[in-house]
C-alpha cells in the first residue's frame, strides 16, 4: 500500500508517496439478507443491510472507516421472465491512506430465458440527474487532498443482453454401474494351502 513521507530536495521540502509493504490490512464486512417471498415464489423481497469495518496499519499511518449501507430488492419472476428493481447505498473502500467513497446506486430491468435462449435490458441509474460521483480523500498527514470525479454520462445508462445455449442436441446418460470389487481371475494365487 502507499506511504507518504518526506523528503528534503535541493532545499526544499517534498511531500513524496511510493509503495511499499506495510503492516496490515483488515476488512470485516457482516451483510445479513432477508428475503420474504409471496405468490408462490414469484415475488420476492429482499433487503440486506450492511456494515464494513476496514482499518489500514501503515509503517507510519494507522486509519479507520466505517460503511454502514443497505442493498434492497424486488424480483418479480413469469413463466421465464424475470422482472427485477434493485438500490444500493455508497459503497466505500479503504485501501492504504486513499478513502473512496461513492453514492447510491440502482437499476432496473427484464429478463427473459428459455432453454435454448435469453435477452434482457437493463437500465442503470434511470432515475439520477447528475450521473454518477466519486470523492477520492488521501488521509495522509503530511499531504491531505479530497478530489471529486464526476461522470456526467453515466446516467440512464441502457445495458442490451443477448445469450445462447449452445449445449443441446442428443444426450447420452451414462448407465448406474454397481461396484465389483469381486476378483475372479485364474491368475490370482490363493492365500489357502
Amino acid at each position: 500500500m502507499e506511504e507518504t513521507f518526506e523528503e528534503i530536495i535541493d532545499g526544499s521540502p517534498y511531500a513524496i508517496r511510493m509503495y511499499d509493504n506495510q503492516r496490515g490490512y483488515h476488512k470485516l464486512h457482516v451483510s445479513p439478507s432477508v428475503q420474504v417471498k409471496l405468490l408462490d415464489n414469484k415475488l420476492m423481497f429482499n433487503v440486506t443491510p450492511f456494515v464494513k469495518y476496514m482499518v489500514s496499519q501503515g509503517n507510519n499511518y494507522h486509519h479507520e472507516h466505517v460503511n454502514y449501507g443497505v442493498r434492497g430488492g424486488i424480483f418479480y419472476l413469469l413463466k421465464g421472465w424475470r422482472f427485477f428493481a434493485d438500490v444500493v447505498t455508497a459503497q466505500h473502500n479503504l485501501w492504504g491512506e486513499t478513502l473512496t467513497l461513492g453514492e447510491l446506486t440502482h437499476d432496473i430491468g427484464i429478463n427473459y430465458n428459455s432453454e435454448h435462449f435469453g435477452f434482457g435490458i437493463m437500465m442503470v441509474n434511470p432515475f439520477s440527474p447528475h450521473g454518477s460521483r466519486t470523492v477520492t480523500k488521501d488521509l495522509s498527514a503530511l499531504a491531505p487532498t479530497a478530489n471529486t470525479a464526476v461522470m456526467q454520462n453515466y446516467r440512464q445508462v441502457l445495458m442490451l443482453n443477448f445469450n445462447v445455449n449452445l449445449d443441446f442436441g442428443t444426450k447420452h446418460r451414462e448407465g448406474w454401474q454397481r461396484l465389483n470389487n469381486e476378483d475372479t481371475e485364474s491368475g490370482i494365487l490363493s492365500g489357502t494351502k
